[in-house]
């Protein structure tokens, strides 16, 4: 299912509260991919997104997640849900092999 919703720009959180959020490099935005994921943030929480296309500034991919306050009648999504996003959301990036190794190390 395809869903849409309203995600925080990673720049204007990073400026409003450098101690709590980050915001990436123009080469680590270039480093996106299909396979890659990227954490972004909507107004209650942050979350993986599987990159699935890359297109300009525009990312598809699929939610890696299932945010903490879903539920199926939310406009928001759940794990496996498509996302489409801008570069401009992306708090960091981690390589597809990273986020094995991190999943393969909390067990």
């Amino acid at each position: 299912m395809k869903r849409t919703m309203e995600l925080n720009d990673a720049c204007e959180m990073a400026k409003a509260h450098p101690k709590s959020f980050y915001a990436p490099t123009d080469k680590e935005l270039l480093s996106i991919k299909p396979g890659s994921y990227v954490k972004v943030s909507n107004r209650y929480e942050r979350f993986w997104v599987r990159v699935v296309e890359v297109g300009g500034h525009r990312i598809k991919g699929t939610m890696a997640n299932t945010l903490g306050h879903f539920t199926p009648e939310s406009p928001e999504g759940g794990f496996g849900d498509e996302i489409e996003l801008a570069l401009h959301h992306v708090y960091e990036v981690l390589p597809e092999e990273m986020m094995e190794a991190k999943r393969n190390a909390q067990g």
